[in-house]
Parts: C-alpha cells; sequence; structure tokens
C-alpha cells in the first residue's frame, strides 16, 4: 500500500505544481500589460543574389478566452490562432527600357502591364506576372496589346490587341481560354478601356473622337450596351472616366470645359457620374496656357462607390460625402493618389518632386517617388517603408522607386514603377512588387 500511496502523494505534487506554473505564467503576462493581440515582427532578413529580401512569416496570437484560472479549479487552455502568413519582400516582377503596370489582384499574387514594342497606337506587348508562374507574355508574336486592367480573382485580363494595320479590339484574356471574342463595345469609334469592375461585368473608358472634336467617356455592360457620359459643363467639353464600382452605379474621371478661344482660360474639374448623372467633386480653376499646372482628376474608386481618390491643385485627394479632403502633403512638388484598400484606409500614390520637368499625363520617372497614406493619414515614401521592416538592401539595383499604382485588399503588397540602376547607356524600368508584413505606424515623413 505505501508505494501507491507514494504514487498517490507525487500525482497530487505534480498536479499542484502544473497548476503553481500557470498561475505564475499569467500572473506574468498580465503584469507585462500585453495586448490581446500582438504581432510579431518579421525576423532579421537575408537579400539573395538578385537583390529580393526575403523573411520568415510574421505570426500573431490571439487570446479568445480568459486565461486566469481560479485558485483550486483547473487552469483554462490558452487558444492560440495563428495569422496569415505574411513575408517582408521586394522583386522586380517584369523590366525593359519602357513599362507600365495596370492592375494587381485583389490578394497581390497577380500583377499586369505593358511592355513596349513601338505600335503607332501606343500598344506594346501585354504582360502577366503570378507569384506562382512568373512572366507570361499574352499576345502572339505577329500581335500587338496593351494590359488595362485584372479581376479581383486574377482569373480574367482585360486586353487590347492589333496589328500594325487594322482596328485594335478589347477583350479578356484567361489562362484556361486564352482570349474571348472581341467585346461588342457598340462605338462608331474607337474607345479605349481604363477602368474595370472587379467582377469585369462593367468597364469604363474614353471615346477619343466620336465625331463632336472632343473626347467622351463612356461605361459599358454586357447588358446594357454603352453609354456615353454627359459633361457637367454648359456646352460640352471632353470628359474621361477611370474606374468603375463594382454595381457599376459610380463611375469617376475628369472633365474639361468646352474651348473657347486662346483668351478664355478652359477648367479641369474630377467628376463622378452616378446612375450616369455627373457631379463635379472639385474643379482646378482656370488653366495656364503657359505653365503647367497640376490636373484635376478622379483616378480610382472604392468598390462599393463611396470613396473617390485622385488629385487636385497639386495635392492628392480624397472624396467622402460632399466635401473633398486633402491628403496629407509635402511643401513642394505634387501629389496624386492611385490605388486604395476597399475601405479606404491605405491609399497609395505619386509625388512630383520637380513639377517643371514632369509632363502631363507622363512625369519623368526620375522626378517622382511612390509614396503611401498610412491609416493614421500621414504620408510616407515607400523606400522608407521597405527599409523600417529590413529590405534596404533589396533595393540596390533599383534608383527609385517612382509610382505607386495599387495595392491589395489588406494593404500589404503594393505595386508600381521603379527605375532601375542605368545599364549603360539605357534607363530601364521595371514593375516592382513590395510585400509589408505589417501595416506601418505613422512616422513624420522624410522624402527624399
Amino acid at each position: 500500500m505505501a508505494p501507491r500511496a507514494s504514487r498517490r502523494t507525487e500525482s497530487g505534487i505534480l498536479v499542484r505544481l502544473r497548476t503553481t506554473i500557470v498561475i505564475v505564467a499569467t500572473a506574468l503576462l498580465c503584469a507585462t500589460g500585453a495586448p490581446r493581440e500582438s504581432v510579431a515582427r518579421s525576423a532579421p532578413l537575408d537579400v539573395d543574389d538578385a537583390g529580393v529580401g526575403f523573411s520568415a512569416p510574421a505570426r500573431s496570437v490571439v487570446a479568445r478566452r480568459s486565461v486566469v484560472p481560479r485558485f483550486g479549479g483547473r487552469a483554462r487552455r490558452l487558444a492560440v490562432r495563428p495569422a496569415p502568413r505574411r513575408f517582408a519582400s521586394f522583386l522586380v516582377a517584369f523590366q525593359s527600357p519602357g513599362v507600365d503596370v495596370a492592375g494587381l489582384s485583389a490578394d497581390g499574387d497577380a500583377i499586369v502591364g505593358t511592355l513596349p514594342r513601338g505600335h503607332p497606337a501606343g500598344l506594346g506587348e501585354a504582360v502577366l506576372w503570378t507569384v506562382a508562374d512568373g512572366e507570361v507574355l499574352l499576345t502572339p508574336d505577329a500581335e500587338f496589346s496593351r494590359a488595362r486592367a485584372i479581376s479581383a480573382d486574377g482569373s480574367r485580363v482585360l486586353v487590347e490587341r492589333g496589328r500594325i494595320e487594322g482596328p485594335v479590339r478589347t477583350a479578356f484574356w484567361s489562362p484556361d481560354a486564352g482570349f474571348s471574342a472581341p467585346l461588342d463595345l457598340g462605338l462608331d469609334f474607337d474607345g479605349t478601356p481604363l477602368g474595370m469592375s472587379d467582377d469585369t461585368r462593367f468597364l469604363v473608358g474614353v471615346v477619343d473622337d466620336d465625331g463632336s472634336g472632343e473626347s467622351r467617356a463612356w461605361s459599358w455592360s454586357e447588358e446594357t450596351g454603352v453609354t456615353i457620359l454627359p459633361t457637367p459643363f454648359p456646352g460640352g467639353g471632353a470628359c474621361v472616366a477611370s474606374d468603375v464600382s463594382d454595381d457599376g452605379r459610380i463611375v469617376v474621371g475628369s472633365c474639361t470645359t468646352p474651348f473657347v478661344d486662346l483668351a478664355t482660360p478652359q477648367e479641369r474639374a474630377a467628376v463622378r457620374w452616378r446612375h450616369g448623372v455627373p457631379t463635379i467633386l472639385e474643379t482646378s480653376g482656370p488653366l495656364s496656357r503657359v505653365r503647367l499646372d497640376p490636373p484635376c482628376q478622379a483616378s480610382a474608386v472604392s468598390r462599393d462607390g463611396r470613396i473617390a481618390i485622385g488629385g487636385c491643385r497639386g495635392t492628392a485627394r480624397r472624396w467622402s460625402g460632399a466635401a473633398p479632403s486633402a491628403l496629407d502633403d509635402p511643401t513642394t512638388g505634387w501629389t496624386t493618389a492611385h490605388g486604395l484598400t476597399p475601405d479606404g484606409r491605405l491609399i497609395v500614390g505619386t509625388w512630383t518632386e520637380e513639377p517643371q520637368r514632369a509632363g502631363i499625363p507622363t512625369p519623368d520617372p526620375k522626378a517622382t517617388s511612390a509614396v503611401v497614406w498610412l491609416p493614421s493619414g500621414e504620408m510616407r515614401p515607400l523606400a522608407d517603408l521597405l527599409a523600417d521592416v529590413g529590405l534596404g538592401p533589396a533595393l540596390t539595383h533599383v534608383e527609385r522607386l517612382s509610382t505607386a499604382a495599387a495595392v491589395s485588399d489588406d494593404g500589404h503588397v503594393i505595386t508600381g514603377t521603379a527605375v532601375l540602376t542605368s545599364q549603360g547607356d539605357t534607363d530601364y524600368l521595371g514593375v516592382y512588387r513590395a510585400a509589408l508584413p505589417y501595416l506601418p505606424r505613422a512616422r513624420v515623413p522624410t522624402l527624399r
């Protein structure tokens, strides 16, 4: 009986010891003031030979129930939920002497853009880059193309395609089916698509000449066909549609007052169309014919149509409700917002450092910088944010991050164009993918 009693005594001691350890650990956790949710920063970064930074994923631990036991009772277990795997990384997806980026999938794993090939209408070669498969050219050698947008799930790409002689047509491309039949936009003149809803049901763009002598904004869906969007100015004027909400009811873009004579200055306004009815969000005022004035335009809209972003009078704008809101801005140069998360908390865009060197609509990439407006409202250069997470060495082959064009739904992946380190007499541009392991805290911006 003694050995059995001894075993019972030892077992009781072990139970009390485990309970004591849990109580002490819990007390220490409470004493440190640990939050209910904490996100661990990523491990120190290494850089491979290609200048691509990588690290271990960040994780978060969430306490879903109380872990403080009652004395004499049984201790409850800490419920642990791992966060999505996020890596700090930077890479150049594709590059050439001239390149642009047209869109980013919602998860940040697919990017579309265009490589130049010298087509008279400005077409080149549409390219899709994915994390899984890398770079894929979308058109045969005999054709020219230009990527305009990508669906939220990354399954469809909106592409303009054509040959040197012949019309330019708009179609969808998908990895499984290739190109669809050309879309019937119902336009007598060539229409250029500039925006697409995330589910690809609605398109918007511009008709360069519909017989009126002025460019016209338009919207399109397969169910309703094409709709020419009216100008908000009496007497006409030129308009461009840039983006559309998921339900097709909200379209944003810009319009210019009609030309009267050389003595009468024109104005340009950021415009929102709701059910086809235009509203001026903000106007630039009279534009000078001798100096370079910053444009006024709405460049993107949230999926639900509640938030529009762009720029006016040289300052990035966020339009929500009746009054425009100027985003945080440096004391010199211009800023323009290009992309936003669905809730509008994180916005990306461009700071033009030397407006006198910039042209419209494409500034000199060496005179611009990619910037991010944080949820706090403060603006920071993307290069600084990457340096904060240890990715400074990954930018060795990058002379400048020149634009930030789009951001993933969760705000952790950003894409745009970069000026790469010169190779001989040729300046190469690259389309980059930058991933942040956590959303950064606000700091005082230091532009360089």
